[in-house]
Formats: structure tokens, sequence, C-alpha cells
């Protein structure tokens, strides 16, 4: 697999990422723009965004998180990328402070492997859907399951909050939304 950085202006390629061969399952850039972090196989990469001369990789800082997670399902920064929230095969959802990504704050809960996420606008809360149908919304600075979700028959593929905060959309492969 790998990660191309393509300008929308022109759709010049201006970058890629050279990573193994598994599948890039989810990517996300930090708020301001100076990481990218990329879910594939069993690992999570993070790549620090250089914007000068040219927007582009910089690989020689590159960050390797992994775990025993199965596989890495999805990531996101919270709001002011100061963290970031990773999902695997495992069940477990991880906070890593951006700061020093060493050990991540371990969120347990779901019993099938988490392939969804998404942080809400305020970064106060935060979305996780499973290969058994279940959401839950965790309070992000306690890792408390404020309330769990039932409606899905099967993997919860994607979560969005709306830019207000005021809904969350789940989609998933029994075909519902």
């Amino acid at each position: 697999g790998g990660v191309q950085l393509i300008d929308t202006a022109t759709g010049e390629l201006l970058d890629t990422l050279q990573l193994d061969q598994s599948i890039v399952t989810d990517i996300a850039i930090s708020p301001k723009g100076s990481w990218l972090a990329v879910a594939h196989g069993e690992t999570i990469t993070l790549c620090p965004l250089k914007s000068q001369p040219a927007i582009a990789f910089d690989p020689d800082r590159t960050v390797m998180l992994t775990g025993d997670w199965d596989f890495a399902g999805s990531v996101a920064f919270s709001p002011d990328g100061q963290q970031l929230v990773s999902s695997g095969g495992d069940g477990a959802v991880r906070v890593w402070q951006m700061s020093g990504p060493k050990e991540p704050r371990v969120l347990q809960g779901h019993t099938g492997s988490v392939h969804s996420l998404a942080l809400h606008p305020s970064g106060q809360w935060l979305a996780t859907g499973s290969s058994t149908g279940i959401i839950r919304l965790w309070d992000l600075a306690s890792g408390q399951t404020m309330r769990r979700l039932n409606g899905h028959r099967g993997v919860v593929q994607s979560l969005a909050f709306s830019h207000d905060g005021e809904v969350l959309a789940s989609g998933g492969r029994d075909h519902d939304i």
C-alpha cells in the first residue's frame, strides 16, 4: 500500500509514501496539516508533513504505532490536534497523545472489532462502531461510555457527526443509514 498527496487545484502528484503491501483502511490529516496518520494492516503510520518548499512527506521522522489489534481500522485527530484516536480488530479504541505517542489510553467496551470512529466537533465525545452493530458514545476525557446505541444488524462501517455536533450519522454493511 501507499499514500499519495495530490494538489487539489492542479491535480499534480506532490509526493508518495510507500508502505508495506497491506491495504490502507483509513487516513487522517491533523487539523494544522502537520501530521498524516495512516491505518494499514496491523500498523498505524504517523508521518510528519513538511510544507516548505512544497507539501511533502517527511519520512525521516515517521513513527510506526503497532499493537495486538489484528488490524488497524480507523484513525482520526482531535479537533485541537493533540490526540490521535485509532480503532482495530481487538475491540479496543486507543487514544494517543501527539506530544509523545508512547503508550495510548485504551477504551474497552466493544465485544467485536471496531471498524469506524468519529470525533464530535467539540472534541469532547467519540463515537465508535463495531462489527456487532453497536455504536458507543464515549466521553473522551473520562474514557467512559455515555451511551450504547443499537440499530445496525452488522458491521458499522462509517460514522460522522454533523458540523454542529447535533446529529450522528451511521452507515452499516446491513445497507441501513
